[in-house]
């Protein structure tokens, strides 16, 4: 019947509108967890660019430092050595302080390298959590959009079972006139029953 695949259409409705609800809330928790990893990964690379910022400084000031000593070994090696050479100083003096200067260069040499190494290490890491950060925000909005579309079908879904239930409303109340309608014919169809019989009776007598 009509009444009957109305009802059967607004549970079908009511059904749909209970699994796009579930869906909302699903993506709704999902969301919740994307923000929570996105501000986890902010932090991260906060931390990170404190810990370039802190090579970078500590870099320069060993290369600074490194500057200052080669300039003092050449502004005084010369003499330093000379003196050293004409002096009663053995040759195992002499073969120690060169090996103490080459060491001393040796030493800032592998610092720098050392820094260097840090500096790539760390910018990598930097390059790959704010790759990982914009990957979480390409996400959190491909699930905003979900959801506002989500909420748009609800909104479609809800108006949609409104009609049907208005439609519902109207065919029960078309049903319920059509029957007394028919009740009413009855009621008159019996009433004429009645009459003829009357008629029919009085004609006999």
């Amino acid at each position: 019947s009509l009444l009957g695949g109305l009802n059967d259409s607004k549970n079908n409705l009511d059904e749909y509108l209970g699994d796009l609800k579930d869906s909302y809330s699903a993506i709704s928790l999902y969301m919740e967890d994307l923000q929570l990893e996105i501000e986890e990964k902010q932090k991260q690379i906060e931390d990170i660019n404190a810990e370039l910022e802190k090579a970078k400084t500590e870099k320069t000031e060993q290369y600074e430092a490194m500057k200052l000593r080669i300039k003092y070994m050449y502004e005084s090696g010369d003499t330093s050595y000379i003196e050293v050479l004409f002096s009663d100083a053995s040759l195992s003096e002499i073969l120690n302080r060169v090996e103490y200067t080459a060491e001393l260069l040796e030493y800032d040499r592998s610092k720098l390298e050392e820094y260097e190494q840090l500096l790539t290490y760390i910018e990598a890491s930097r390059i790959e959590l704010t790759k990982e950060m914009e990957d979480l925000n390409t996400l959190l909005s491909e699930q905003k959009e979900r959801q506002a579309e989500m909420s748009s079908m609800m909104s479609d879904a809800a108006e949609n079972i409104r009609n049907k239930e208005n439609e519902i409303d109207e065919a029960e109340s078309k049903a319920e006139q059509l029957a007394l309608e028919i009740q009413a014919g009855k009621d008159t169809i019996e009433e004429l029953k009645e009459e003829e019989s009357r008629r029919i009776a009085e004609s006999i007598r």
